[in-house]
Parts: C-alpha cells; structure tokens; sequence
C-alpha cells in the first residue's frame, strides 16, 4: 500500500515537473514587454494618414505647438498625449515581420490603413512608428517602431491619438484672459441701435458694478460677474476658413477691455463670429451666443 502511494507521489511529481516545463518553454519562447524610451522632447511631429492628401504638421513655437505654415494653435491636450505615447512605447509582443507582406496585409500596415509618425529634433528624426489595426479590444494596436522589421502588438490606442485631422487639432478657444474692467456693447438686434456700458471696479474686498452709460438702471452683482465670466473666454464650435465671407448681418459687438487690451467681439446672423485676435472668422453654438448676447435689463437688479 504504501508502495502504491509513493509511485502515485513521484507520477504526479513528474506530471507537475512537465507542466512546468512547457509553461517555461511557452514563456521563454516570447520575447517579453519592451519598452522604447526616448532621451529627447520632439520639436516636431509630422503624421501621414491615408484620410488626408496633406500631412499634419506640428511644430513646438515657445510654449505652444502650431498646426502647419499657418501656425494656428493646436491643442495642447492632444499635443501631450502624442509626447507622452511617443517618449514610451510598450511593445508587448512580436507577432511577425514587414519581410512578409501577409502580415502587412493583416495587420492593416500597408499605405491604405497605416498612420505614420516621424518625430523631429534639431531637424534629425528622433522617432518614428507605424500604427496599423487595433487589435480585438482596441486598447493596443500593430505597429513598427524606428524602422525596424519588426511588427509588434502594441499598448495603447495609437491610432485614437494620432489619427486626428488639423480641424479636430486645432485650438477651439479664440481668447482667454484672467480680469475684465468694462464691456462696452453695441446691439444692433433691436428696432434701433442700442449702446450701453458695464464696468467694475473693486474696493477693497468688495466689487462694485456700474453702468456708464445706456439706460439709469442698477447692475446686478451677480448677473454682471457671470457675464464678465462668459467673456473672459470665447470657444469656437468649428473655424472657418480666412476667405470665407459672412452674409450675415452684424447683430451684436461687444469690446472687452482688460485693462491693458481691447478684445473686439463681433456676432452675426447664423452664430458666426469674428475677433481682432483671431485671422479667421467661426462659428459659434447657438448656446454660446445667447451667453454673450445679453441686454442691459437681463443685468439689471
């Protein structure tokens, strides 16, 4: 009996010792995570989409990165995704090779699907990487990286990052400043032209609210202060091109001073907009519209 049990012992033993020496064979035989780190902050990206003919190109101009020769603002939340999945790539598996094009073929590396990304310092290419298809649950993709043979499975959703177009990377906010002293409104919505001015000044802890001209009404305190709020910071629901002609008639002006500058915000009919900071014309929501057009009484006490 105790034979028995013992032979029972060493068999299991063996199986045990088998099994895990296959998961070590399996293991090993993978080459594991590796990780591409970059030494350098690119301060340049260009990026190749089979959605446009034109690349995107982006480029590091003192604090902020700028879209193409117009050199529009691009938004920066976006810029550091692309610097952050750029300074570190996980590859966490080889999967194949661009020696064969089935793999090409099948991990969607080819001109029709591949989005391409080269990062530049100092005008010498620092980084590049080729992204695919995603794989079944979208968190990783197929790529290459620095021009190497290799195709690996990826972390992360890549081609969410870089996949955008100019238009969706560009900077939707037209101005933003910290303090507003006046508004000086020009309302040409009404039967008649209607000029009216609301400004602030702070004594103290306490800020006293006044209108300077239009209508002998009182301002309220907190209707003014969140108005100054809506204009301290104008967003664009899309930009317009340079050229393009507004129709529309002029049917709200309002100049913002900040103390040391004068912002000129002009809205017409359709909620399009036009800023003395900005070289192109957009269009507003009608939402941000019925903010920022506001009457003497809808301030009043």
């Amino acid at each position: 009996m105790k034979m028995k049990t013992r032979k029972i012992l060493l068999i299991a033993a063996d199986l045990l010792l088998a099994v895990i020496c296959i998961f070590q064979f399996i293991f090993n035989s993978r080459d594991g995570v590796k990780v591409y780190k970059l030494k350098e902050i690119p301060e340049e990206l260009i990026i190749y989409s089979s959605e446009s003919e034109d690349p995107v190109v982006l480029t590091k101009k003192g604090e902020d990165w700028v879209l193409g020769t117009e050199e529009f603002k691009a938004n920066p939340f976006y810029v550091d995704a692309m610097i952050q999945k750029l300074s570190e790539i996980k590859a966490v598996d080889k999967v194949g090779s661009v020696k064969n094009e089935a793999f090409i073929n099948r991990y969607e590396l080819n001109e029709e699907h591949c989005i391409s990304v080269m990062a530049r310092k100092n005008g010498e290419m620092i980084r590049s990487i080729q992204i695919g298809k995603n794989d079944s649950g979208n968190s990783q993709v197929y790529a290459t990286i620095d021009g190497q043979k290799d195709i690996y499975l990826v972390a992360g959703n890549l081609r969410n990052v870089f996949g955008k177009s100019a238009e969706e990377l560009r900077y939707k906010i037209v101005y933003e400043v910290a303090e507003i002293t006046s508004a000086l409104v020009t309302d040409y919505s009404q039967s008649e032209e209607i000029k009216w001015n609301l400004s602030n000044s702070a004594a103290g802890d306490s800020i006293s609210w006044l209108f300077t001209s239009g209508d002998d009404v009182e301002a309220d305190p907190v209707k003014a202060a969140e108005w100054f709020r809506t204009l301290s910071c104008t967003t664009v629901k899309n930009w317009l091109p340079k050229d393009f002609v507004i129709d529309g008639q002029k049917i709200y002006s309002v100049v913002i001073s900040t103390g040391t500058d004068k912002i000129i915000l002009d809205i017409y009919s359709d909620n399009y907009g036009t800023c003395n900071l900005s070289s192109c014309p957009f269009e507003l929501t009608p939402e941000s519209v019925a903010r920022i057009m506001k009457t003497q009484w809808d301030l009043a006490k």
